[in-house]
C-alpha cells in the first residue's frame, strides 16, 4: 500500500531536516530552506519560518545581513503582525543576533525580549544567548549572569534531547 502524504507535509519535514542540520551544515540549513520558502510562497507562516532558517544558514557561514534585510522588507509587505507569530521567533534571533553583532545592543534587546516563556526551550535559550552578547556590549557588570542564564538554558535543551532520543 502506497501511503499518500501531502506536499505541505513533505516539506515540513524537509525544514524540519534542515533544523536538525543547523549545527553541522548551515549551508545546507540555509538551501533547504530556502527551497521551502520558494516552495510555499502563498503560506505567511511557512515562509517565515523557512525564511528565519535561511537567514540562520547564511549569517552561519557569511554575511547574513543583506539576507536578513530582504527578509524583513518581504515580511513588511506580505503582513507586518506576521513578526509577532511564533512562527517569525528564528527569524526574530537572528535579526537580534546580527544586530548584536554590529553593537545594536536596543535593537537585539528589542527582538528577543517578547519570546519568553511561552516559547520553546530552544527559542528561549537562542535568545538568552542573544541577550548575554548584549551584555557584553553594554551591560559588563551582568556579562557572567547573562552568560550562566543562556548555558544553563542550553543545558536543559539538551538534556531534553537526551531524555527524548534514549530508550523507554
Amino acid at each position: 500500500m502506497v501511503r499518500a502524504r501531502s506536499i505541505a507535509t513533505a516539506d515540513a519535514e524537509l525544514l524540519a531536516s534542515a533544523v536538525a542540520l543547523r549545527w553541522s551544515r548551515p549551508d545546507l540549513t540555509a538551501a533547504v530552506a530556502e527551497h521551502v520558502a520558494g516552495t510555499w510562497v502563498a503560506d505567511n507562516r511557512t515562509w517565515v519560518a523557512a525564511t528565519g532558517w535561511l537567514v540562520h544558514g547564511r549569517a552561519t557561514v557569511g554575511d547574513g545581513r543583506e539576507h536578513a534585510s530582504d527578509a524583513l522588507t518581504e515580511l513588511l509587505s506580505r503582513d507586518p503582525a506576521l513578526f509577532d507569530d511564533p512562527a517569525a521567533d528564528r527569524l526574530r534571533i537572528e535579526v537580534a543576533t546580527l544586530a548584536a553583532v554590529q553593537r545594536e545592543p536596543a535593537v537585539a534587546r528589542q527582538l528577543v525580549e517578547p519570546l519568553g516563556h511561552d516559547r520553546p526551550a530552544e527559542v528561549q535559550a537562542d535568545a538568552l544567548a542573544v541577550l548575554a552578547r548584549c551584555a557584553f556590549e553594554d551591560r559588563p557588570a551582568v556579562v557572567g549572569e547573562a552568560i550562566r542564564r543562556a548555558t544553563d538554558a542550553w543545558t536543559a535543551v539538551r538534556g531534553a534531547r537526551r531524555r527524548s532520543r534514549s530508550p523507554r
